[in-house]
């Protein structure tokens, strides 16, 4: 009778430190599961961030050179096109005031009636001279969006963005632009 007391006693005892070892493995999982997702993610974002600051670069004597050639809207559109496709991104130019000459997601007649970007915290600081770098909700495609803005001449900003999408494929080689 009292072995099978003992029995019943140490049944329990395994049950509940099995239980809470289970629970604590649980825990434990979770917790390192979204801490290395947010350092993930933060890694994705610089990645990215780095990519569309190179991509501005590698665009750099393409954009003055189409502004220098008069800076007309049509060559400043054609450009931001031709660049969009040629990087798999979204490529906008903004003046130093901050209206946007061209965007390569948006018609050239719609272009004109785009909002002011000089407040945009990315526009800014690019036009105060540093690379400008802001996560939000982009206005007009209405998508959370990464964005980098550089100053690229005197005459306007290059801006790029990339949806959230692409965060997990940022260690590939496709990148977007906005």
């Amino acid at each position: 009778m009292l072995g099978r007391i003992v029995h019943a006693l140490r049944r329990r005892i395994a049950l509940k430190l099995t239980l809470t070892l289970v629970g604590f493995v649980a825990v434990s999982m979770m917790l390192a599961g979204l801490y290395l997702s947010r350092g993930l993610e933060r890694v994705a974002v610089e990645s990215i961030e780095a990519r569309l600051g190179t991509g501005a670069r590698v665009l750099e004597d393409e954009a003055r050179a189409g502004l220098r050639a008069g800076g007309e809207a049509r060559s400043l559109q054609t450009f931001a096109e031709r660049a969009a496709r040629r990087t798999n991104s979204r490529v906008t130019l903004i003046a130093p005031d901050g209206r946007v000459l061209a965007d390569s997601e948006r018609r050239p007649a719609d272009v004109a009636e785009m909002e002011n970007h000089a407040a945009r915290p990315e526009v800014r600081a690019a036009l105060n001279g540093s690379v400008g770098r802001d996560v939000r909700r982009s206005g007009t495609l209405g998508t959370p969006l990464i964005y980098v803005a550089v100053n690229r001449s005197a005459a306007s900003c290059w801006r790029g963005a990339r949806s959230p999408s692409s965060w997990r494929s940022a260690s590939g080689s496709s990148w977007q632009e906005g």
